[in-house]
């Protein structure tokens, strides 16, 4: 019984720390939104999710040393046709602060090249003794698509369960702006909000409502995979 009660708290635990999950373009983060914090050097993390307006999109995401992280997907059009190539770098220069540069790569043509500047800030939360939860501000610039100042709030939280989380973001900008994606009209701003459930250090799952203020809204599943390819450490 002791051995079950140690694994238990070991797993609750290690999935505290593992709670962030690639977004649609490979950063580490809440839904679409990045958020801060990296992972540890050496991780490894791959998602699967799949969208109700229909799209499946595979996205990875690799830290090759401590603070610097790369982050690569792709939506394919479950009914064919092109979607411009996902990236985003992200640099975390301090515990609470990164620098991010979300890109948008042309696989078709008209597509052009989109790429947005972001600077970024954690603050942790607590509320009924929970520390467990924080919240992510980003400002940001949008290059090649008129003179955008974007911005966009991440925030997740534990809902006393240890394994479950609640994540939303709100942003002024689409993760994407070309190709397939009905669902991300940014004209009343982009509402996100969704459960993660986290198994366990290498395996997670997703499932949120995507652009909820507009009648356009969908939906999106996910699973999420994680291991350490060098290094170690569970965050």
């Amino acid at each position: 019984m002791k051995k079950i009660l140690l694994l238990l708290f070991v797993m609750i635990m290690t999935a505290g720390m593992a709670f962030a999950a690639p977004t649609f373009s490979g950063a580490e983060g809440y839904i679409a939104m990045p958020r801060v914090d990296a992972a540890h050097a050496g991780r490894f993390g791959l998602s699967l999710k799949y969208n109700f307006s229909g799209l499946i999109t595979p996205a990875i995401n690799i830290v090759p040393f401590s603070g610097f992280e790369i982050g690569l997907g792709w939506d394919l059009n479950v009914n064919g046709g092109m979607n411009p190539f996902l990236a985003n770098v992200k640099f975390q220069f301090v515990k609470q602060a990164a620098l991010g540069f979300m890109m948008e790569i042309p696989t078709a043509s008209p597509q052009d090249f989109h790429g947005t500047i972001y600077l970024a800030w954690e603050e942790l939360l607590s509320a009924s003794g929970i520390v467990d939860s924080s919240a992510t501000f980003a400002v940001g610039y949008t290059f090649n698509h008129g003179s955008d100042i974007n911005f966009f709030v991440g925030i997740q939280r534990n809902l006393f369960i240890p394994m479950l989380y609640l994540v939303a973001d709100f942003s002024n900008f689409p993760y994407r702006f070309q190709g397939f994606l009905p669902h991300a009209d940014s004209g009343r701003g982009i509402l996100n909000i969704g459960l993660r459930l986290v198994l366990a250090p290498w395996l997670s799952f997703d499932v949120a409502g995507l652009d909820l203020f507009d009648g356009n809204r969908s939906w999106m599943i996910g699973a999420n995979f994680y291991v350490a390819l060098w290094g170690g450490g569970n965050k």
